[in-house]
């Protein structure tokens, strides 16, 4: 899984050099990757989803991601045995 933090969302793009590199180290080792670059640089206000001053996520950038994974990626492509 990758994500960016909130200095990447200002000043990179979805685009971003660590997804390129995780997605082609997960390739070539076969195993899943989620990018949430997307998911985070499409929010209206992805500050809101961090810790003032922080890279780490508050509770309601943990309910984004846990959407997006649970949501998404990870329960579509049956990775999680539950």
């Amino acid at each position: 899984m990758v994500y960016p933090w909130k200095d990447t969302l200002l000043n990179d793009t979805v685009d971003s050099i660590q997804v390129k590199y995780w997605q082609s180290f997960s390739q070539t080792h076969g195993v899943a990757f989620i990018d949430l670059f997307p998911t985070f640089f499409s929010h209206p206000n992805f500050e809101s989803l961090f810790l003032s001053d922080e890279i780490h996520w508050n509770e309601k950038g943990h309910e984004v991601v846990f959407k997006r994974v649970w949501g998404g990626d990870l329960m579509n492509k049956r990775l999680l045995k539950l």
